[in-house]
């Protein structure tokens, strides 16, 4: 595969709830746990739908928002998808990352 991996972090539809991105678990909020366990689990990139606050949540850590400047550069690359509502763990992440997957299949 060519570009390092990306984890894509989606947000609910607005009008769908409260996000719980904020919400604090052992100490760090969602949204930042899952910044932290995806660089420790080797994705190159981390981009996350925006949502008002979220700065404040991603200080310190490699994620980015999701906008057309933030974008990845053409080529083929791993792309994990996570709700912004899971709580990962940088091994289950990892095996994402280093599964094997042929060209062109999802």
């Amino acid at each position: 595969m060519g570009g390092s991996p990306l984890l894509l972090v989606l947000a609910p539809r607005a009008g769908d709830g409260p996000s719980v991105r904020g919400l604090v678990l052992g100490g760090l909020p969602v949204l930042r746990r899952i910044a932290l366990a995806a660089r420790r689990a080797g994705f190159g990139r981390v981009l996350v739908s925006p949502r008002p606050g979220d700065e404040a949540l991603l200080a310190g850590t490699p994620a980015l928002p999701l906008s057309a400047g933030n974008a990845p550069g053409p080529g083929r690359r791993r792309v994990v998808v996570l709700a912004d509502c899971v709580v990962p763990q940088p091994a289950w992440l990892r095996s994402l990352v280093s599964m094997p997957v042929e060209p062109e299949h999802l």
